[in-house]
């Protein structure tokens, strides 16, 4: 008896996760028929609502959340690792995806333990170091960073492929070609506009600190729109805090269409996660990045310096102004950092420009496409020992 093709993208914990699984997803289900596709996360709504949202199926298990500490964190590997592999025979998974987050372990270790077809996402610049070992077993990891090559084993299966972006990105991209742009993407005779993205989890730092900059700002905000994702449970808090400021911003939990709204933006205040970062540079945006500043959140400053060596950011390191070491304590202030690296580029379109410029420079349009093609070729490579039924990937259209 043959089966269609099965494939789990396990990750999450954070969308920035999820996101590069959707864009895969989406271009599997055009090529390959009848293909089946499941998410595998920890059980939170907003991961959920994401992913049913899209069209896919969502499946929650035991021992795949953010670990509570290393303890919690044995455990739960032990528990997920189990319900995985139980998982992957049940459900007849043909492969699986690791995109990041609390999921990709148990469920790429599950897999390599049964000789499943596995691929590896590593969407930033230093790989953590349960990557770094499951990256030694896995059929290939798709890195966007060349920087990651040095920290993963020297024998694993790389390919550097860049970080997924999803398809409304990529659309933006193709629209957005380098001339066309330095002649209208800054002229146009409407109201500029800047979005802060707080973080579906509330990035709480920037939800504090960016009224409080805005309103240092003065004149220099005049003719901006703010718009301000602040993340669930901290709408009206962001929302007073900006009365307070006395700044007009237009407040919401999630920006739903958001590339639709980064190809109307002018400029963006956000964390330096890898897959945030490769959507920006498909829109060719401007970004003034702070990166994550707690211990967990360290990958995000490299990824974001190496932006800002190739031109298309200004970055801010949150760590470094925690450091009680500072005689100055408003050097330490972070809405004081952020008018400082804002103000500039409100007034600037020459800056604003030059930065959309270095953006566009780093984007990789195709990624999505290109790790599809991947999992396409592994499925169809195991298709004769697993009693797969692949039919011949449809053309993408070009």
């Amino acid at each position: 008896m043959t089966t269609t093709p099965h494939i789990v993208f396990a990750g999450g914990g954070a969308l920035g996760n999820l996101y590069p699984g959707l864009a895969i997803a989406e271009i599997l289900a055009q090529q390959l028929p009848d293909v089946r596709i499941t998410f595998l996360g920890d059980g939170r709504p907003i991961e959920r609502d994401t992913v049913t949202g899209w069209g896919w199926r969502y499946m929650a298990a035991p021992g795949m959340r953010t670990p509570l500490g290393p303890l919690r964190a044995t455990a739960d590997m032990t528990i997920g690792k189990w319900v995985a592999r139980w998982m992957l025979s049940e459900h007849q998974v043909s492969l699986v995806v690791g995109l990041g987050g609390p999921a990709t372990r148990p469920a790429l270790a599950a897999a390599q333990s049964r000789g499943l077809p596995n691929i590896l996402l590593e969407t930033n610049a230093e790989p953590p170091a349960a990557h770094c070992r499951l990256a030694k077993r896995a059929n290939l990891t798709c890195v966007a960073f060349e920087e990651a090559r040095s920290r993963l084993p020297i024998d694993a299966a790389l390919a550097i492929t860049g970080a997924p972006g999803r398809g409304g990105f990529e659309r933006i991209y193709s629209r957005r070609a380098a001339p066309r742009l330095a002649q209208t993407g800054f002229s146009r005779p409407r109201e500029k506009r800047l979005v802060v993205i707080g973080g579906v989890g509330g990035a709480t730092s920037l939800n504090d600190h960016t009224p409080s900059a805005l309103a240092c700002l003065g004149k220099e905000l005049d003719g901006w729109r703010v718009i301000h994702q602040s993340g669930a449970g901290r709408l009206r808090e962001t929302e007073n805090r900006y009365q307070r400021a006395g700044v007009d911003a237009l407040v919401v939990t999630y920006l739903d269409e958001m590339a639709a709204v980064c190809e109307e933006a002018d400029l963006v205040v956000c964390r330096a996660g890898g897959a945030t970062l490769a959507e920006l540079a498909l829109a060719g945006l401007p970004a003034v990045l702070v990166p994550d500043g707690r211990p967990s959140g360290g990958s995000q400053l490299r990824n974001a310096q190496i932006y800002q060596r190739e031109g298309a950011c200004r970055v801010i390191d949150e760590a470094a102004l925690k450091n009680p070491q500072t005689a100055d304590r408003s050097a330490r202030d972070l809405s004081v950092a952020l008018a400082r690296e804002l103000r500039p580029l409100l007034v600037d379109d020459a800056q604003r420009s030059s930065l959309a410029g270095g953006m566009l420079a780093m984007a990789r349009p195709g990624a999505a496409a290109q790790i599809a093609a991947a999992c396409g070729e592994l499925i169809e490579t195991a298709a004769p020992t697993r009693g797969l039924a692949v039919a011949a990937p449809r053309p993408q259209a070009a």
